[in-house]
């Protein structure tokens, strides 16, 4: 089966205030962070049963590196 991502507009918004805040604490630790984003994005697209439900229907993963989770639903 083919998933498809839809981002809320405010996960967009914490996204990129993280990205100022780490990128104004050293540079370069904004984009590691977009990075660790987009290859957890990228998992949870290719295998989005792999995760446990945090609070069903919702399912989290935890970005490597940073102390952030993703929510979504399949």
């Amino acid at each position: 089966m083919t998933y498809s991502l839809e981002v809320l507009n405010s996960a967009e918004i914490e996204i990129s205030d993280a990205f100022i805040y780490y990128e104004e604490k050293v540079a370069g630790l904004g984009q590691r962070f977009l990075e660790a984003v987009e290859s957890a994005l990228n998992l949870i697209v290719k295998a989005p049963e792999l995760y446990q439900f945090r609070k069903i229907p919702f399912r989290s993963c935890s970005l490597k590196g940073f102390p952030f989770l993703i929510f979504y639903a399949i």
